[in-house]
């Protein structure tokens, strides 16, 4: 919080001691709020500071500076925190700020060791702010000492307390309330005039950083949409009148001329609106080493985690919800993946694991990795535990097929169940979220090398681009992510074995799931459909192997705007959301690989595996 916020709410502070101003309860309260508020936000963005500065220390060409802008973060928040009674957190911060003092003279020195206790420390900050400064002190590991200080610990405590209180000091002087009333004035006068520079660099940072809650620029997204779908609407009455218009031509081409300009705003309009709702993967990231940090000290398994790709952005809706599966995968790859010492020294591995986090922009999709290199996933064993749990596995003809199996709810291969695995509750959590953001999830192993989940995920959630299909008289639509290929076909070009039906193609025959029988058996008027000799395939990848679904016709792409299913309507498990096409259409957008699943049988499955093993 800056020096003049600090100042304003002690003004305050006397101003309701003292009874100077109107006793307005409520407008006290708001006041306090906003401050706590303000509070919360910047001590938060100072802490991912300090994490990202800690994150490059060790490979900084000016550590003197790099450790005395984490000084200066902490204490910030040092400063900040007393004010509103968080009185431990002021505590940690202050030793963590005393304990940085003594490093100062040999910040070239410090090693690993001293980074990682000040890690520790700023995740203890960190708790305590998120719980309201309540939880426990007194399990801080000892502050480790270099070896090149010379000169007393206690002489340097005492000289950094000594700075510490000069500037404390001079912030902490409450002048009084008309002189304040006179500096509040002043300074936005000098902010609107030409002032010496300072009142028009503090304007200047107000107009360039302006924080907006989420809800508002929800709101300006959805007067996006709306314009969006009104844009389509007109698009498409036009093509429906299209015998008259071209009877007018200059009317065409002056309505070309504009729907062209008015599709391009539009675009710029949403792009920009929608970047102000983007939110970078780095504090994800930071709360991950975090958690590895937390299970290395705590199993004394040396385990360390690679970071690539912090920079990139996401939508927050995103954000907020890939934190979960992110968090489940890491714990995997520790508690499953990673070996024990003693085993990876029999391997010729070093004794320290490694995880790698990565995440990359192709297209209109972000792809994120975790890669470790640990035992990586026998297929085989997935297979005899799931035998053990009576699950049917004849269908089961692949690897990779095999491996698929620990994404089946109740399943783990933990023979223990601890604090991190073996409830097996966490893989078909992960699959089911990623699966709701429009995404895809994959695992590549080797047995002996390490394990790779790929999670390819679109940029944003809420406008995607989609294929519209009928069938028997139903309309539908599915992002395209999943998709390969789509065609034309003839009934003839397909073959039956036995209740399987199958697609030839390139002297490969592909299994063919008919949505005519398997889910659209229903129709608002079955009789009125005209039997055809034709029809449409769209082949997507699932479990790595190609699949056909086959459906009555292809219509074309859209980029629609997707919209939440009400929480009082009937959950469908491949329903991602509804929309409204050009036409007013309402349409349901659905996962097809979810809608493989569950053709297959899959959820039959899972629903026995979760009640056995409860």
């Amino acid at each position: 919080m800056s020096r003049q916020k600090r100042l304003k709410h002690f003004a305050n502070m006397i101003l309701r001691e003292s009874s100077v101003v109107d006793n307005s309860h409520s407008m006290e309260q708001d006041m306090d709020n906003e401050f706590i508020k303000d509070f919360y936000e910047e001590a938060q963005d100072i802490l991912q500071n300090i994490y990202e500065m800690l994150g490059k220390y060790l490979e900084s060409s000016d550590k003197v500076e790099a450790l005395n802008s984490i000084a200066r973060g902490v204490h910030t928040i040092k400063g900040s925190c007393i004010m509103f009674g968080m009185t431990q957190l002021n505590k940690v911060s202050h030793d963590l700020e005393s304990y940085m003092g003594t490093l100062k003279p040999y910040a070239n020195e410090i090693i690993q060791e001293q980074v990682t206790y000040i890690l520790r420390v700023v995740d203890k900050m960190s708790e305590l702010l998120a719980n309201g400064d309540k939880g426990s002190i007194d399990d801080l590991p000892l502050a480790p000492k270099l070896a090149a200080i010379s000169e007393p610990v206690e002489k340097i405590v005492e000289k950094t307390i000594i700075e510490e209180e000069a500037v404390t000091q001079e912030e902490n002087n409450i002048v009084s309330i008309k002189n304040w009333k006179n500096d509040k004035e002043s300074s936005t006068a000098s902010g609107s005039g030409n002032g010496n520079g300072n009142g028009a660099t503090a304007v200047q940072a107000l107009t360039e950083v302006i924080r907006v809650p989420v809800e508002r620029v929800n709101q300006a997204l959805d007067n996006i949409w709306e314009i969006f779908l009104i844009r389509n609407q007109l698009a498409y009455l036009f093509g429906q009148n299209s015998t008259w218009l071209n009877q007018h031509p200059e009317f065409v081409r002056s309505w070309e001329f504009l729907d062209s300009s008015l599709e391009t705003n539009i675009t710029e309009l949403e792009s920009k609106t929608m970047r102000m709702r983007m939110a970078s993967l780095k504090s994800i990231y930071q709360r991950l080493s975090q958690t590895l940090r937390d299970y290395s000290d705590r199993y004394k398994k040396p385990i360390k985690l690679h970071l690539i790709g912090e920079e990139i952005e996401l939508d927050k809706k995103i954000i907020d919800i890939l934190y979960e599966p992110l968090i489940h995968l890491l714990r995997n790859a520790c508690d499953h993946g990673i070996e024990e010492g003693e085993e990876r020294a029999s391997k010729n591995k070093p004794l320290e694991g490694n995880i790698y986090l990565s995440a990359k922009i192709i297209g209109n999709e972000v792809i994120i990795e975790i890669k470790d290199d640990g035992q990586g996933i026998d297929p085989q064993k997935l297979l005899k535990k799931a035998k053990e749990k009576g699950l049917d596995v004849s269908r089961i003809q692949t690897e990779k097929e095999a491996i698929d199996i620990i994404f089946l709810a109740g399943f783990s291969t933990a023979t223990e169940v601890s604090e991190i695995s073996g409830r097996g509750v966490g893989m078909d959590a992960v699959r089911t979220s990623i699966q709701k953001m429009g995404g895809t999830i994959k695992v590549d192993t080797n047995v002996g090398s390490g394990s790779v989940f790929t999670l390819t995920l679109p940029l944003s959630m809420s406008v995607v681009s989609a294929l519209v299909m009928r069938v028997n008289g139903q309309v539908f639509a599915s992002t395209t992510n999943p998709i390969i290929e789509t065609k034309i076909i003839n009934y003839s070009d397909l073959n039956r074995n036995g209740d399987d039906l199958y697609y030839m193609q390139r002297n490969n025959y592909i299994k063919c799931i008919d949505l005519k029988n398997d889910i659209f058996i229903q129709s608002i008027d079955r009789k009125s459909l005209v039997k055809k000799d034709d029809g449409a395939i769209c082949l997507i990848e699932h479990n790595g192997q190609e699949i056909a679904l086959l459906v009555d016709c292809i219509e074309e792409y859209y980029s629609l705007v997707i919209k939440p299913i009400p929480s009082n309507a009937p959950k469908i498990p491949f329903v991602l959301g509804v929309s409204i096409l050009a036409t007013g259409e309402p349409i349901f957008i659905i996962s097809l690989t979810k809608l493989c699943e569950f053709v297959l049988g899959k959820k039959v499955q899972e629903v026995g595996v979760y009640h056995e093993a409860a």
